[in-house]
């Protein structure tokens, strides 16, 4: 896993998380994991579709080869709503993505720079 993936997986997050009108309190990328903190009233589906963006942009939209590194969030959306709130999860996540592609990849190269942001 490299750090290019994680930098746009919790980009990815941190955007969607905007979108949705939350606060985005932190961004940290380590050598094997990452974390997004973000605050605010999202709704069960909003959280759903911020928690589905990182694995889904880079699977769909990263300019690094996917890895599938065992990320927890798709796995608790899964459990904690099922599957058919995870596919929605993913749409969601999508249609937000495609069209903030480089925002997103603007924020990683940032946190390739600076791996921990404190922003909210």
């Amino acid at each position: 896993m490299t750090r290019r993936l994680l930098a746009e997986h919790e980009a990815a997050h941190a955007v969607v998380a905007a979108h949705y009108g939350q606060t985005v309190d932190s961004i940290r990328v380590g050598q094997q994991q990452g974390e997004t903190r973000y605050s605010g009233t999202a709704t069960p589906r909003e959280h759903a579709a911020i928690s589905a963006a990182g694995d889904l942009f880079n699977r769909e939209l990263g300019t690094v080869r996917y890895e599938d590194f065992g990320c927890g969030d798709l796995a608790d959306i899964e459990r904690e709503h099922g599957l058919h709130a995870l596919w929605r999860a993913n749409r969601d996540a999508r249609a937000v993505l495609v069209g903030q592609r480089q925002l997103v990849l603007d924020l990683a190269d940032r946190l390739m720079d600076t791996p921990v942001l404190q922003l909210g």
